[in-house]
């Protein structure tokens, strides 16, 4: 019986869950990577987004992958600096941290012009 080589999220999955434990900011940059070229296998491009709250260290890692990969990536987080403070984090989070209905749209608004500009290449 022959085992089939794992997919690369597989791959990726495993070492989340199982993970090296080098410190998430590599593994962080490995997954992107390996995201991106699994993206681009299959023909397409991939495009970041900064979270909507504060992630300095995340932030790092994705703003050097894109600049290494020559990926755009959509800055949400000054936007939602901006709608947090003028409507306070319940109008676009729910209760967990991550974006409700009206937070999602604000991140879809953001992406739309760079994914489309991207699709346009």
């Amino acid at each position: 019986m022959t085992v089939a080589s794992p997919s690369p999220l597989r791959a990726v999955r495993r070492e989340a869950l199982g993970g090296a434990s080098q410190g998430w900011a590599p593994t962080l940059r490995r997954h992107l990577v390996a995201m991106d070229a699994l993206v681009r296998a299959r023909g397409a491009r991939m495009v970041l987004l900064t979270y909507p709250f504060h992630q300095p260290e995340v932030e790092a890692v994705q703003r050097a992958v894109a600049s290494e990969l020559s990926l755009p990536i959509v800055d949400v987080r000054p936007t939602f600096d901006r709608l947090v403070a003028a409507d306070g984090r319940a109008r676009w989070f729910v209760p967990d941290g991550h974006c409700n209905d009206a937070g999602y749209a604000q991140i879809a608004e953001l992406a739309a012009p760079v994914v489309a500009a991207a699709l346009r290449r």
